[in-house]
């Protein structure tokens, strides 16, 4: 009797158990069923042949009609299959909602005609800031070759080691011209390196941070956009984007890389908001089209080479917010005719105005204690320059070759010059020394050359008010040490 009663409840159990399988599977039915009549509800469906998975989410695996010109995926496709919309040679543009989680390996390989696309993301899905493995642009276009399409060497990687990131040959459309990213988190590292075809990227505000090179080499590129919400950028984002004209840079950054836009020589309007803390070194470094720039008064540091090489740059306004100017920051800015150094500098580093050959004046104010190595080195524009007191020391070569400059005031707080600090100042004939005869021969020369003297004819002390009490005229190098 135990055992028929053990054997008729598992016989109870199974058939429930049945029951549930067979009305699941009525439910499943059900559900794909629902998917399929919304799908047919779609006017533009019978362009797609699709596959339904048992999520009831939707796959578009391939399109019946090749010659398509433009294409609007719709909007409950979660999917988009590998090979999907290979050789459409016709596709002029896609646009792709935000409902597609994921876009497989060559989705549109032998699009070759195509001008626009419009993403929620970029490469197979969408990329967190957290994620190591890496993403590229190229990826949706595939490896196989096409005619029409241009081989395009990215990074990526299949993996979630950092580590393996290898250098991939997609095969871009020649013809692709803007791309527009609708839904992402980040823009990865070199996610879009070497899309030399594109001229024209729009990021959505979804965006939150750009990392290092994402933009690198993109030399058809025009115009971009960083939105507002973007906080973090990294290196190199937009290095050697030669065709880039305009940017504005949003106070929302708190983080940026160096070297962001290196190399862009047509880079010619710039808008640095109000918020911005620093200019990071090498932020302009190469722009050689660049004419003007304000810096916000938010600014405490300009970093190392930060204008380096801004060609036709004319003027700069350093606000007072500004309490260092690292090395080199405006060397070679050889257009570059006026600066007014701020108070809130006290060191002037070194090679910071280096080869800034049109520079006609200069204002370095009475906080400076210190001017650096070739700091002033071949401005030979320089006819004069005013070296306030407070200034105990002079770099090495400091204004050598600084060959139209006539007049030089040294204040009696300097106590050393180093060697060469005005080597080929040929033109120099007017020393002003603001002290006495023996507070003069107490100056450590470290060599002859660091004596203005040796190329000067005539001497002069000045008294409290700043006018000559000693004319030294015809005073010789020699006579005065």
């Amino acid at each position: 009797m135990k055992k028929f009663k053990i054997y008729l409840i598992l016989i109870i159990m199974l058939t429930l158990l049945l029951v549930g399988c067979s009305e699941s599977n009525i439910d499943n039915e059900d559900n794909k069923e629902k998917a399929i009549d919304k799908w047919n509800a779609i006017p533009e469906s019978h362009n797609f042949e699709i596959s339904i998975d048992d999520n009831d989410e939707i796959t578009i695996i391939g399109v019946k009609n090749l010659n398509l010109e433009d294409l609007v995926v719709p909007n409950i496709v979660s999917y988009i299959a590998k090979g999907a919309f290979s050789n459409c040679t016709e596709l002029r543009s896609v646009i792709i909602p935000k409902s597609v989680k994921k876009i497989e390996e060559g989705a549109f390989s032998g699009c070759s005609m195509l001008e626009s696309i419009t993403l929620p993301f970029y490469g197979s899905m969408r990329a967190k800031i957290s994620d190591t493995t890496f993403y590229s642009f190229g990826y949706i276009f595939g490896k196989d070759s096409y005619e029409g399409g241009l081989k395009t060497f990215q990074y990526c990687s299949d993996s979630k080691d950092a580590t393996d990131i290898r250098m991939v040959d997609f095969y871009i459309p020649k013809t692709l011209r803007k791309v527009t990213i609708t839904d992402c988190e980040c823009i990865q590292p070199l996610a879009f390196f070497n899309c030399s075809t594109l001229n024209s990227i729009t990021l959505s505000d979804s965006v939150t941070s750009i990392g290092d090179r994402a933009f690198f080499e993109c030399s058809k590129l025009v115009s971009i956009n960083i939105p507002n919400s973007v906080t973090s950028i990294g290196y190199n984002i937009f290095m050697d984007c030669s065709s880039l004209e305009s940017i504005t840079i949003p106070s929302s950054i708190t983080n940026m890389g160096n070297n962001i836009f290196t190399s862009c020589k047509n880079l010619k309007t710039v808008v640095i908001e109000n918020g911005i803390k620093e200019i990071v070194s090498g932020m302009f470094s190469g722009c050689s089209s660049l004419t003007s720039i304000t810096i916000p008064n938010t600014v405490a540091s300009i970093g190392e080479g930060a204008f380096s090489g801004c060609t036709s740059l004319t003027s700069i306004t350093i606000p007072d917010s500004v309490t260092s100017i690292a090395p080199r920051a405006f060397s070679g800015c050889s257009n570059l005719k006026t600066v007014s150094i701020p108070t809130s500098i006290t060191t002037i580093e070194y090679d910071v105005f280096f080869n800034c050959k049109s520079l006609e004046s200069i204002t370095i104010p009475d906080s400076v204690t210190s001017i650096g190595s070739y700091a002033f080195g071949y401005c030979y524009s320089l006819t004069r320059i005013i070296i306030p007191s407070g200034v105990i020391s002079i770099g090495s070569y400091a204004f050598e070759h600084c060959g139209k400059m006539e007049r030089v005031l040294i204040p009696s707080s300097v106590t050393k010059i180093f060697s060469d600090a005005f080597g080929s100042c040929t033109k120099l004939v007017y020393v002003y020394f603001d002290g006495t005869i023996d507070e003069w021969k107490n100056i450590e020369f470290e060599n002859e050359k660091a004596n203005p003297m040796s190329y000067a004819t005539s001497f002069y002390l000045l008294d409290e008010k700043g006018d000559v009490e000693f004319n030294g005229k015809h005073y010789t190098f020699t006579m005065l040490n």
